[in-house]
């Protein structure tokens, strides 16, 4: 292995209604979803952040069904999206 291997994110552990998940960070291959999670078109922000949210959930439950992830409750939201924030070493605000 290289020494970017060292440079690797590692994920995780959060515990979202009683369910513990762990969030791994997203990647450069990701980069168009992050950036496109930052622009000031509020229609482009909301389908970055439910596309890092299935990715993030798919990978935290790799035998989730589609029908799961799209029933994902608002409720969870908020404490999901601050995981994603937080192992991706971005801010909020």
């Amino acid at each position: 292995m290289s020494k970017l291997t060292k440079l690797v994110a590692n994920p995780i552990t959060i515990e979202i209604g009683e369910v513990e998940l762990k969030i791994y960070p997203l990647t450069m291959k990701h980069m168009p979803i992050m950036m496109a999670a930052g622009s000031k078109d509020e229609s482009k922000q909301a389908e970055a952040f439910m596309q890092m949210i299935e990715i993030t959930l798919k990978k935290a439950v790799p035998d989730a069904t589609q029908e799961e992830l799209d029933g994902f409750s608002m409720k969870h939201f908020q404490e999901l999206s601050s995981a994603i924030m937080e192992v991706n070493g971005l801010k909020q605000g």
